[in-house]
Parts: structure tokens; C-alpha cells; sequence
């Protein structure tokens, strides 16, 4: 008996890898087999990089399922999800694709060719209006939004009124992230004396761990905490005031630490990245030009000496989540005709 779905992605449990591609990749799986209720299997082409020659086996697989679902990265988007595209039409499948980050269309610019297989998708799923509006400009109309989501039983602490004010910061550790950044908050909190203080969560990239140590070790207002378990993300963000996302790539999508903040009831200070205003808003949070970081620390005392806007902000925030839960998801893929 034919499988429903084939899920396609980098699915990271290999070496349990946590970051926003192995997080959609589980999510879409998990909608899909607890909450539709529908048979999977699911190949994680993490494999790939000990045997190339999985290809084949995956192919293989194919033509066992109804339907594929393919969530691929840059590299994949290349060359496997072509591959992918044409075999399972071969055979009669349908194929939904659903995109990770705001890439995209700046790929399908550089690759041409990208178009003739996109347009032959049966659904292509991305998570910003904009990123739908541009692919659609290039002759892509199979284009629907489907944000970020997240499992959750997370429900919001009572507010505690102090003096101070706790940053956190939960992310990918490194300078393109904005480590820079928060380098030059610590500096001018510290100059100023100000009650902040930013604690970092997260795994740190390799090229900048020295530099992370160094200015922790400089810093008195920054401190690591190291890695927080999925579990816990929420119970953790919930303990803070603020959620910082300094962040210096400029095609981010909608990244899920943004929703987890929301989720978390906490209102986000965040660079304005191509996609920023899609989220953010003046309900949930404050937006800075991209590497202005005086403005992001103009932001932050802000929310320290103006406890009746971080109490609004902090309830935009909670509200927020409401858009991204799972029966709003549901929804979409339902009208989208791919369940």
C-alpha cells in the first residue's frame, strides 16, 4: 500500500542538528503525520553527505507514496529539487514545495532554469509576501504564504515589574548574526551605566568563538549561556524582557526565534532585514536601520525607562503568536488543495 507523503528535507537527526532549516523540515513532518494524521516517511538528505550515492534510494522511493514534499536549501534547490521534480512527474506525483528563508527569488535570478521546474510544482509554499510577490513577477504563480509555526503548550508568566532590564539574545552565535552588535550595546551600557543586561544562547560558530570570549570576558553586562534544548526555548525567552535580533543577513525569511519570542510574550528589537516589516510592528516590538546599532541601544533604554510600552509591547507580542499557531497553518494547506 502507497505511503501519502514523501517529506524531503534536512531533517538534521543524523547529528541532531537544531537550527531554522532542520526545525521547518521537522515541523512540516510532524503537521502532516500527527495533525492530518496522514501515513509519511521522510528521507533526510543530511545522508547525502556520507553517501552520495543515496540518490538512488530516494529515487527509489518515489513511486511508493502519492504525494512528495521537498524542502530544500541552496545547494539542493540546484540540483536535487530539478531531479526531483521531473521523476516524480514521471510517475504521476504531485510535488509541493515548501522554501525555507527569503533566498529564493535572488536564485532563481542568478539560475534561469530554476523557473521551468518551479512552474511545475503543484504548489510552491514561502514564507513572506514579498518573497510570493517577486517569484510571481518571474512567471511563478503556484505561490502561497506559509509562515513560520511551532508545537507548543507554552503559556505566557505574569508580568514582574523591576528596575532592570534583561536582553536576550538566541541565535546562531556569530558576527553575521550581529555578535558585532551586541559587542557595541555592552560598550555604551557600561559607559552609561544603564540596568541592561544581554545574555547569548546559542551554538557558536567556529570563526568566532575567540572573538565571542573575548569581549564576554570584557563585558560584564554580556554573558554565554550556551545551548538551550527545544524544549526549553520557550520557559527561557518567558524569563526575559526583551528579545534581540541584530541581524546582519539581509534575506532572512521569518526567522523562528522571531516567533518564539512571540510566543514567549516578549517584544523583539530587531534590524531591519528585507522582510523585517512583514512581522514587526509597532504592536510587538522596534525595528532598527540595518547596523545602526545606536539606534538599537536608543530602542533598548527606551523599554527600560518606559515600563508602560514594554507591558503593551510584551502583550502585542503573545498576541502575535495567534497568526503562526498550527490551526491557522492547517488552513492554509487545506485552501492550497494539498491535503
Amino acid at each position: 500500500m502507497k505511503k501519502d507523503f514523501l517529506i524531503i528535507g534536512f531533517f538534521g537527526y543524523i547529528t541532531n542538528q537544531i537550527d531554522g532549516q532542520t526545525v521547518r523540515s521537522r515541523n512540516i513532518k510532524k503537521l502532516l503525520t500527527q495533525e492530518f494524521g496522514f501515513n509519511t516517511s521522510y528521507y533526510d538528505t543530511q545522508a547525502f553527505r556520507k553517501n552520495p550515492l543515496g540518490i538512488f534510494s530516494l529515487l527509489f522511493s518515489i513511486p511508493l507514496h502519492k504525494k512528495v514534499v521537498i524542502l530544500p536549501a541552496h545547494r539542493n534547490v540546484k540540483f536535487l529539487m530539478p531531479v526531483i521534480v521531473l521523476y516524480s512527474k514521471l510517475w504521476f506525483k504531485k510535488v509541493y514545495f515548501v522554501a525555507i528563508g527569503g533566498w529564493l527569488a535572488g536564485l532563481v535570478q542568478k539560475n534561469t532554469y530554476l523557473k521551468f521546474f518551479l512552474k511545475r510544482l503543484n504548489h510552491l509554499f514561502v514564507q513572506t509576501n514579498d518573497l510570493k510577490e517577486k517569484l510571481e513577477a518571474m512567471g511563478i504563480a503556484n505561490v502561497t504564504i506559509l509562515p513560520n509555526f511551532k508545537f507548543h503548550d507554552f503559556e505566557r508568566p505574569l508580568p514582574v515589574v523591576s528596575n532592570d532590564l534583561k536582553v536576550i539574545f538566541m541565535s546562531r552565535v556569530m558576527r553575521e548574526k550581529g555578535l558585532d552588535t551586541l559587542e557595541n550595546l555592552a560598550r555604551r551600557i557600561e559607559a552609561d551605566n544603564v540596568p541592561v543586561t544581554i545574555d547569548i544562547y546559542g551554538p557558536m560558530a567556529k570563526a568566532d568563538e575567540g572573538y565571542l570570549h573575548e569581549i564576554v570576558k570584557n563585558y560584564s553586562s554580556l554573558q554565554y549561556l550556551g545551548l538551550v534544548q527545544p524544549d526549553d526555548v520557550h520557559p527561557v525567552m518567558g524569563k526575559y524582557d526583551v528579545f534581540l535580533f541584530p541581524t546582519h543577513y539581509m534575506t532572512e525569511g521569518f526567522p523562528g526565534v522571531i516567533l518564539d519570542a512571540f510566543i514567549a510574550g516578549i517584544p523583539v528589537v530587531a534590524s531591519k532585514w528585507n522582510y523585517a516589516t512583514e512581522f514587526i510592528d509597532e504592536t510587538n516590538g522596534l525595528l532598527f536601520n540595518h547596523q545602526e546599532w545606536e539606534q538599537a541601544y536608543a530602542h533598548i533604554t527606551q523599554l527600560l525607562n518606559n515600563k508602560p510600552l514594554l507591558e503593551k509591547l510584551k502583550q502585542g507580542s503573545y498576541l502575535s503568536r495567534e497568526k503562526y499557531a498550527v490551526p491557522a497553518i492547517k488552513k492554509i494547506l487545506e485552501k492550497a488543495g494539498m491535503v
